[in-house]
């Protein structure tokens, strides 16, 4: 996974109706030290602002797309003011914002920050089309972690993101699966006993859609006769990490009841004969291909090895991660004969799921 794809990229987004700012919110700070920088295309100008190492650029060009040889352009810009941002989510309410402001017509630029003794001024850059300034390099600016920036320039309204957001992890999607997972079954949900994960090992970029990291998501809420249970998937896009709707999701009963069909049916397994089966398990797991195809062998294993515990479980790429739920801890049981032995295996995971898997093994005699 490379560091493009594992970051939360920057982007334009626009400021909604009411002056509610669109964004993450509860996304994590910056580090300090890191490059933040980012632009927005305001029909002819495009806005551009960067700061690193205690130095803030803004800039507003007027060239014309799709670019000349030489350039061409409009009338160049004439005014540039906003704030940048730590919680970009509600701005009105951030009151540790830094402001700027700057004009063609004034030689200087202010920048204001949290602490009034910190106001910074520059000296206005201009060129053919473009309006420029550049405050610092000073303390303090080196030692903000600003997120995001909203302004205008000659009263049209801009607003993005920086880039270099920390890296979108398990504790973020999760943090945007919760609300989901209330608003779908309510906010008492959570006063239930609950599983939530969102493992690093299920996240992945999706063809054709780079910077967009999408991360697959279970949850099981609930014990004994009514549990819930499903799948999230959660996109770190440019503005905001998404929660897709549920991909899958089921209610419950951990209640085991004898399942039937494929499992009664004799197959032969590591030179035995499996006959006698009689698998008991909550309805939803009556199905899982992990019972017939590794139960009985693991079983036959132990026995050989003198063992009467073994894991068992779900493998392959998509329960990676989800061990608590795919995984098993198991307890053998048998008795012999000459001819036969009697197994019987006892399976519970980490969220109160019970399998009990019976069978009869005997040697397998090729046919005379």
């Amino acid at each position: 996974m490379n560091a493009a794809a594992s970051a939360i990229r920057c982007a334009a987004v626009s400021v909604l109706a009411g002056g509610v700012f669109a964004g993450p919110g509860t996304l994590p700070a910056l580090a300090n030290g890191a490059s933040r920088s980012g632009q927005q295309r305001l029909g002819d100008t495009t806005i551009v602002i960067s700061y690193e190492f205690g130095t803030v650029n803004i800039a507003a060009d007027s060239s014309q797309l799709p670019v000349t040889d030489p350039p061409t352009y409009t009338a160049a810009p004439t005014h540039i003011d906003g704030s940048f941002r730590r919680d970009c989510s509600t701005p009105s309410a951030d009151k540790a914002a830094a402001t700027f402001s700057f004009s063609s017509r004034d030689p200087r630029g202010v920048l204001k920050t949290a602490d009034p003794a910190n106001t910074l001024s520059s000296r206005i850059l201009s060129a053919a089309g473009r309006l420029e300034t550049q405050f610092g390099p000073e303390d303090a600016i080196r030692s903000v972690t600003w997120r995001c920036a909203i302004g205008s320039v000659d009263g049209t309204p801009f607003a993005f993101y920086f880039d270099g957001f920390e890296a979108f992890t398990p504790k973020i999607a999760e943090q945007h699966v919760r609300p989901a997972l209330e608003e779908q079954y309510g906010p008492e949900i959570f006063e239930r006993r609950h599983w939530l994960a969102c493992p690093e090992a299920q996240f992945a970029v999706p063809f054709g859609q780079e910077g967009e990291e999408t991360a697959y998501c279970r949850y099981q809420i609930g014990r004994r006769d009514n549990v819930l249970s499903g799948e999230f998937s959660v996109t770190a896009t440019p503005f905001q990490p998404i929660v897709q709707a549920p991909l899958s999701q089921r209610t419950y009963s951990q209640r085991p009841i004898g399942c039937r069909s494929r499992y009664e049916r004799s197959y032969t397994r590591s030179r035995q004969r499996i006959s006698n089966i009689d698998l008991r398990s909550p309805k939803p797991l009556c199905n899982e291909r992990f019972i017939r195809t590794d139960l009985a062998a693991a079983a036959l294993w132990a026995t050989r090895h003198g063992r009467r515990t073994f894991n068992a479980g779900l493998r392959g790429t998509n329960s990676v991660g989800f061990e608590k739920q795919a995984g098993y801890r198991c307890r053998l049981h048998s008795s012999s004969s000459a001819e036969k032995a009697r197994f019987r295996v006892r399976c519970v995971n980490e969220l109160g799921d019970v399998i009990t898997y019976a069978f009869t093994a005997r040697p397998d005699r090729p046919a005379t």
